[in-house]
């Protein structure tokens, strides 16, 4: 499992590091700039929604869906990012809160971008189905 998070917070070591070097290459304004430089930091840090987890189910060792979701809510993740639409850990992941996105397996990407149809059908089987009868937030 990977974690990710906004896209403001890969940005803030790349601020933090422009604002130090700022900060050395004008000496005369270091406490003002400093000061400046810690308050819109944390203005970004307030800004970010929630923080997920990207979730793959081929692996040797699998987790129980129902074990994830639980270790996904206690440790605050309210999101999580699915490389395939699997029924189990979409049902489990249902009525949580958790917000979902679904990937679409590689081997059918071909598939579901040359044919409308196809699609439909994927996403009422997949996505739709369990949304209303599990209500997982996608």
């Amino acid at each position: 499992m990977y974690f990710w998070s906004s896209k403001v917070l890969i940005l803030l070591p790349l601020y933090f590091r422009t604002c130090c070097l700022k900060i050395r290459l004008r000496a005369k304004m270091g406490l003002p700039s400093l000061i400046l430089g810690l308050v819109f930091g944390s203005m970004l840090v307030v800004s970010v929604r929630g923080i997920g987890a990207n979730w793959g189910t081929q692996s040797s060792h699998s987790l129980a869906p129902e074990i994830v979701v639980r270790l996904l809510r206690e440790n605050g993740f309210n999101k999580a990012k699915l490389f395939d639409a699997d029924s189990r850990v979409l049902t489990a992941l249902g009525n949580t809160g958790v917000e979902v996105m679904v990937g679409i397996p590689n081997d059918m990407l071909a598939t579901l971008a040359s044919s409308m149809k196809a699609a439909e059908n994927w996403v009422t089987k997949n996505v739709s189905s369990l949304v209303s009868r599990n209500g997982v937030n996608i």
